[in-house]
């Protein structure tokens, strides 16, 4: 709740955004948590039950000649997130 400005703002990148929207929506509570102002500026973030994302790549790009370029441009933009949230439990 205290940086969600800045996940919000690695959220909103436009490098990011080319390949992924958000976090992915299975698993969210309805409410904020105990404790939260159902308006925090940051609900959304706060009803997360976990922080995943996917990308799906489509078969031709595996069957193309060096398809691990592309993979890894898509896996690069993760970094910086799943930076951001390991800082949390460190």
């Amino acid at each position: 709740d205290y940086n969600g400005d800045d996940l919000e703002k690695l959220l909103k990148a436009r490098s990011f955004k080319k390949y992924f929207t958000s976090f992915d929506q299975e698993a969210v509570l309805t409410k904020v948590p105990k404790g939260y102002d159902a308006t925090h500026p940051h609900a959304d973030l706060l009803k997360l039950k976990s922080f995943t994302m996917s990308f799906p790549i489509e078969d031709s790009v595996l069957l193309e000649k060096k398809p691990e370029a592309k993979i890894v441009k898509v896996f690069a933009e993760i970094v910086p997130v799943n930076q951001f949230l390991n800082t949390a439990i460190d």
